[in-house]
């Protein structure tokens, strides 16, 4: 029958509140720093977060929030690289393609791009 007395509490409910609290902190964060951005004489020069970087944050938290497993997935996987790897998001798309051009320095890449012009 079930314990009338005991309320319990699925982990997916927790989960979707836990994600939307952290989410708009989050946001609320980048929301300071996109001022930041636009007011060069803000006293944190530290924080500053382009319009854009907001916009992809956002995306990236309601795909999280919204998206089920697999988007939470994709949001995990997004905003742990932004944390994580040397200069976010944007460090590792850069370091991505250098890696597929064959960069190593400018010396392969140009090589290259100069054998295949001829």
């Amino acid at each position: 029958m079930g314990n009338q007395y005991v309320k319990t509490y699925s982990l997916a409910k927790l989960g979707k509140g836990a994600g939307i609290i952290s989410g708009v902190i989050g946001l609320g964060l980048d929301g300071v720093g996109v001022y930041n951005y636009y007011h060069p004489n803000a006293q944190n020069i530290n924080s500053r977060v382009s319009p854009g970087k907001f916009g992809a944050d956002g995306l990236m938290t309601g795909v999280g929030i919204y998206g089920g497993p697999p988007g939470a997935g994709v949001s995990l996987l997004y905003f742990g690289v932004d944390a994580f790897y040397p200069g976010g998001v944007q460090g590792a798309s850069t370091d991505y393609i250098n890696m597929r051009m064959g960069y190593d320095g400018g010396t392969a890449g140009m090589t290259a791009t100069m054998n295949s012009l001829q």
